[in-house]
């Protein structure tokens, strides 16, 4: 439920009108610098405002060689996502939090991980204009590499649904199913990355 007051980090969409579409790499310094053109404005206001982005730190989870993928489901609050394999963690940017505050928060909600911000590494931006979902916002490709004894059990195992390490051989056969950003985020960098 998004409540009236609650506010969250946005950039004003002409900030970013030059950035590539799809995928771009960017490190930590170019986001840290974009972060600084950003303000908190109202979420339900941002929705859907043509003139703003929303940041959305999106993280993939990576462990032996592996991706974590997981099935979204109903109660996860993002209708438009349901029923769509991800291979990324995040949400929005909640007032006062940075960026990688967020990122972190995300991670322990959504996987139970207590992440450090020195395990995160700024790998890109997804910047496609498909869907509706792509129009407002802005997410911010992250990877967290997780220890071998990790458990997969812990977090919002009620929204994230069917929950696996998948090779990249196994990534391509979901990504027909995949939510757009998953998509792009695989194709453009991780079945790469995981080779």
């Amino acid at each position: 439920m998004i409540l009236k007051r609650e506010k969250i980090l946005v950039i004003k969409s002409d900030k970013i009108k030059n950035l590539n579409k799809d995928f771009q790499k960017v490190d930590e310094n170019f986001i840290r610098e974009l972060e600084k053109e950003g303000e908190y404005k109202t979420r339900h206001l941002m929705e859907e405002d043509p003139a703003y982005d929303q940041f959305i730190p999106y993280i993939a989870v990576i462990k032996d060689n592996k991706v974590l993928t997981y099935l979204r489901g109903k109660k996860g609050g993002e209708e438009k996502l349901y029923d769509n394999y991800s291979v990324a963690v995040g949400g929005h940017v909640d007032e006062p939090d940075s960026i990688m505050e967020a990122a972190i928060r995300e991670i322990e909600e959504e996987i139970g991980y207590d992440a450090k911000e020195n395990e995160l590494e700024i790998v890109g931006l997804l910047n496609p204009n498909l869907t509706r979902v792509d129009k407002y916002h802005i997410g911010i490709a992250m990877i967290l590499k997780v220890p071998e004894n990790f458990e997969i059990n812990k977090g919002e195992t009620d929204i994230l649904l069917h929950r696996s390490f998948d090779t990249a051989e196994e990534l391509k056969e979901k990504i027909p199913k995949m939510e757009n950003w998953s998509k792009v985020f695989t194709e453009n960098f991780l079945l790469n990355f995981l080779k």
